[in-house]
């Protein structure tokens, strides 16, 4: 019943960003969650960014990674990115030496 109002809300959003699998997808018997939650967001119409490793592995291995618009390994650098925080990594590199 929950991912069925997930789902309804991810597919009529016209942004989605998701952090991370809905439960322990490397086990068959708890991976529902996280397929039907790539799922919804393969078939939105909405721009759709998922973030971190096993989210990423996740949707290339159950081939949703083709419906997903963006898809980043480094899941909590792109939620601190999106939430305007400042990156290290970036700052160096914006600052010439």
């Amino acid at each position: 019943e929950t991912m069925k109002i997930y789902a309804e809300k991810i597919r009529s959003a016209k942004m989605i960003v998701a952090n991370g699998p809905a439960g322990v997808f490397e086990n068959p018997e708890f991976s529902i969650g996280t397929e039907d939650l790539l799922n919804a967001i393969s078939s939105s119409a909405g721009f759709s960014i998922i973030g971190g490793g096993h989210l990423a592995a996740a949707a290339v291995q159950m081939g949703f990674q083709d419906g997903i618009d963006h898809i980043s390994s480094g899941g909590g650098a792109a939620i601190s990115l999106l939430a305007g925080e400042e990156l290290p990594a970036v700052k160096v590199l914006c600052n010439p030496i």
